[in-house]
């Protein structure tokens, strides 16, 4: 992996950039990569609630970029001729921005040539029904294989963490993940007769989507063909360029004419984004009505408030001095004064007739760029002929396997020797006997019977007590000479193999040393061909370039040329809209000084005597015994 590394890879992956040794070249204690940083693992975007905490500021248009862009990833992996294979949500990492890496790629399934490093796990939410139950150690995979995880999580992103194989079962019985993935039972599918599942509840509905993408959603979980990653990047790319904003939240993007997610909110009460700013709050009308109910049974339990009646008569009346006091003359109002005639005032002048915008050169038409070679898939296309690359050979046809001389048989061993029975009771019997003996020569010689007795009974109790002794040596002796034939013929059957694998090791480094020269006379002439298609490549970009600059100097060139034209124009209009300020400043002032001769007396704006002026209250003395000044309304009333 380290030696296939390149700077697509590294765009899109943490791929192996170098190994690591301890100082001994032959072997490897480590690996080098890139770090993928400020990234987290796919389902904290397609989860609700961790999009919410992790990605707030995402809505659906942000989720298709992500989708797109994991399009994209898979699309760059495959075209290098290499699998996944282990797609889960672990595996696949997205930024802030939407960018998407790939980690974990040890697990990847690898192609050098010839030879294929296959990839021995999978994941069964993301694996295709024909590879369940699979050994996929022994499996070579296929890009075919990835399209389905690569729909899945589409599927994640578009239709808020849902899996398309999860749903309500239509029949009475419970059908988990794997079991409807293998049987093809997709929940959304427009199918109905052939329908096992349908969606779950509160789940976002599928007509959301386009008919397109509907088709490759049915594509990619049936049986047809699957879409390949550059099917779904260009159908996703179709699709975010239909997106319509919601007048009411400006978070939600969709396709169609009404918005789905404010229908979600109003219905339901199902908020899958955060709202955005200036978003208006819906009701549903039964709320409302709610709220009214409420409203209506509230009751303010208040006592009555009773005026209490006085206990002690009142009486009033004035003082002495104030009973002889006289209502007093007042002054009537001024007759109000005779408007004066508005004067004639100059009129503005008419606004200046500004100059036409001047017609700017148009800009000259990009060139023709000749068609850059298809070596990453990112290659934009084009209508020029590109250079005629030479292929690669095609790979040395592998030498078929020498057979092999067979060995002989191993010789069959004898078996391991069993415990041996028990001891052979004669030498007890005879010490018996003796015993036996003993008792009748005591009435002969009786010291004899004694020693007799006494000699076989120690003999009878020295056999009793080595008895076991003897057993294990017996079987100690037999061990060994077991051993001692064992080892003779495995020397006699190793002198047989010897010569047979020094033959057969002889014919494995000719095969092994034909293999290596045909790998390594391939390898010479793909270099040689790639030196030469490099070179075709170097003459192409220096004429690109060239191109290149040319179109950007000519387009500086009218640049510069069109601000001329229009720095005059803008001047000019300039100098006339100055012209008329200042004509209508003059007017103005000539106007006021009109206006301001016409005394002091408060007029209004267009001459008339502003109203309340005769209405102002009048100050004068109050007739009586030193009470000072009062203020009497128009009416007369203090």
């Amino acid at each position: 992996m380290a030696k296939l590394c390149s700077p697509d890879l590294l765009k899109i992956a943490a791929w192996p950039t170098a190994t690591l040794n301890a100082g001994n070249p032959a072997t490897i204690d480590g690996i080098l990569m890139p770090r993928i940083a400020d990234c987290l693992e796919i389902h904290h975007l397609y989860s609700v609630a961790q999009r919410k905490k992790d990605f707030p500021e995402a809505d659906w248009g942000f989720l298709l970029h992500t989708a797109r862009n994991c399009a994209i990833a898979f699309e760059a992996v495959h075209a290098h001729g290499h699998v996944v294979g282990d797609v889960n949500q672990k595996n696949v990492m997205v930024s802030k921005k939407g960018v998407v890496a790939f980690v974990d790629c040890d697990s990847f399934q690898v192609a050098e040539g010839s030879r294929i490093f296959r990839c021995g796990v999978g994941v069964p939410e993301y694996t295709p029904p024909e590879l369940h139950g699979k050994n996929f150690a022994s499996l070579d995979r296929a890009a075919n294989h990835d399209l389905f995880g690569l729909a899945v999580l589409i599927f994640h992103l578009l239709m808020m963490g849902r899996h398309p194989f999860s749903g309500v079962p239509l029949v009475k019985a419970d059908i988990p993940i794997d079991k409807a993935i293998q049987e093809g039972y997709y929940a959304y599918t427009r199918n109905t007769a052939t329908a096992r599942l349908k969606p779950p509840p509160h789940v976002p509905p599928v007509s959301m989507l386009n008919p397109p993408m509907l088709d490759m959603f049915d594509r990619a979980f049936g049986k047809a063909k699957r879409p390949t990653a550059t099917d779904w990047r260009a159908s996703l790319d179709a699709v975010m360029k239909h997106l319509v904003r919601c007048k009411n939240d400006p978070k939600h993007s969709y396709l169609g004419a009404k918005c789905p997610w404010c229908e979600m909110i109003a219905v339901s009460r199902l908020m899958f984004f955060l709202p955005g700013q200036g978003a208006s709050t819906s009701f549903r009308p039964e709320d409302i009505q709610q709220i009214i109910r409420k409203l209506a049974g509230m009751e303010l339990l208040l006592t009555p408030y009773a005026r209490p009646k006085p206990t002690l008569p009142i009486h009033a009346s004035l003082p002495a001095g104030l009973q002889s006091v006289k209502k007093p003359a007042l002054l009537p109002h001024p007759t109000p004064p005779a408007p004066v005639q508005k004067p004639l005032l100059a009129p503005l002048p008419p606004p200046p007739s500004l100059m036409p915008k001047p017609t700017l050169n148009p800009l000259p038409s990009a060139p023709l760029l000749p068609q850059m070679p298809l070596l990453t898939p990112y290659a934009a296309v084009r209508h020029v002929p590109k250079p005629s690359l030479k292929p690669h050979p095609p790979a040395p046809v592998e030498a078929p396997r020498p057979k092999l001389k067979p060995l002989p048989a191993p010789p069959d061993y004898p078996p391991l020797p069993w415990t041996p029975g028990p001891a052979d009771p004669f030498l007890s019997y005879l010490c018996i006997a003796g015993i036996i003996i003993g008792f009748f020569v005591i009435f002969v010689a009786m010291p004899v019977g004694f020693i007799l007795i006494a000699g076989f009974a120690l003999w009878w109790g020295l056999i009793k007590v080595t008895e076991n002794q003897r057993q294990e040596m017996t079987l100690r002796s037999m061990k060994t000479a077991h051993q001692l034939e064992c080892d003779r013929m495995a020397e006699e059957y190793a002198e047989i193999c010897h010569p047979i694998e020094a033959v057969n090791q002889q014919r494995l480094a000719a095969w092994q040393t034909g293999k290596s020269r045909l790998a390594a006379e391939h390898e010479r002439l793909c270099k040689a061909i790639d030196s030469e298609n490099y070179s075709q490549l170097a003459a192409f970009e220096a004429a690109d370039e060239v191109r290149r600059a040319e179109y950007a100097r000519t387009c500086k060139e009218i640049d510069a040329a069109n601000r001329r034209v229009l720095a005059a124009w803008e001047a000019s209009n300039a100098a006339k809209m100055t012209e008329h300020e200042r004509e209508r400043n003059e007017i103005d002032q000539a106007n006021r000084r009109i206006v301001g001769g016409m005394g002091s007396r408060k007029y209004g704006p267009s001459g008339e005597i502003r109203p309340g002026v005769h209405r102002d209250r009048i100050r004068q003395p109050w007739p009586d015994r030193g009470m000072g000044s009062r203020e009497i309304g128009p009416s007369g009333g203090v």
